[in-house]
């Protein structure tokens, strides 16, 4: 929603948005740890059971902040969003092979 508000000129200062989305995406709450620690969203070590919601959520939310860095020019930014979780993009049931 930041993302889309900032990019449609609704947002007084772009950067600072840009730099609370980076801020929230880095929390280690709701499975994040465990995205950054297999590159998936595990099924059986989540106690809610909503691994695919929330790998759905967390692409769409590092999505979100490369079209904004990108807008503004933040390669670097822009990057790390694109390839800083093996799972953006790709939503797996199985577990990899050992």
């Amino acid at each position: 929603v930041m993302a889309d508000l900032a990019l449609k000129g609704f947002v007084g200062d772009k950067q600072r948005a840009l730099k609370a989305m980076v801020a929230s995406a880095m929390l280690e709450e709701r499975g994040m740890a465990q995205l950054k620690r297999y590159g998936y969203l595990p099924f059986d070590k989540d106690t809610t059971y909503e691994t695919v919601a929330k790998g759905l959520e967390y692409a769409l939310a590092d999505h979100s902040v490369a079209l904004l860095a990108d807008h503004l020019g933040k390669s670097r930014t822009h990057a790390i969003s694109t390839r800083g979780r093996k799972a953006t993009g790709t939503i797996s049931t199985r577990r990899p092979a050992s």
